[in-house]
């Protein structure tokens, strides 16, 4: 878990292909979890964050610049979203 620079929470859920986000303040008082990237059966490769996936997330981590690294361990992979992309870094 960690934020991101709009100081949503990031949650990586291990037996998931997807991240999800948590705002700050009311949103968060209902327990609602936003997917930000990634979705079932979709290849693991770069490109669009909805026609993409992660295989088991272990670990995320905010940038300055808005984006965030994923260590997305069953792809042995760094991924980073950004600007609706995932890439591999």
């Amino acid at each position: 878990m960690n934020t991101n620079s709009a100081h949503r929470v990031l949650v990586a859920v291990l037996a998931a292909t997807a991240l999800g986000a948590a705002a700050p303040g009311a949103q968060a008082a209902t327990n609602v979890i936003d997917t930000i990237a990634g979705v079932a059966s979709l290849p693991a490769t770069d490109g669009p964050v909805f026609e993409r996936s992660f295989v088991m997330p272990t670990d995320v981590e905010g940038l300055p610049d808005g984006g965030v690294l994923v260590a997305d361990r069953e792809n042995y992979r760094v991924r980073k979203i950004k600007d609706g992309q995932i890439t591999t870094v």
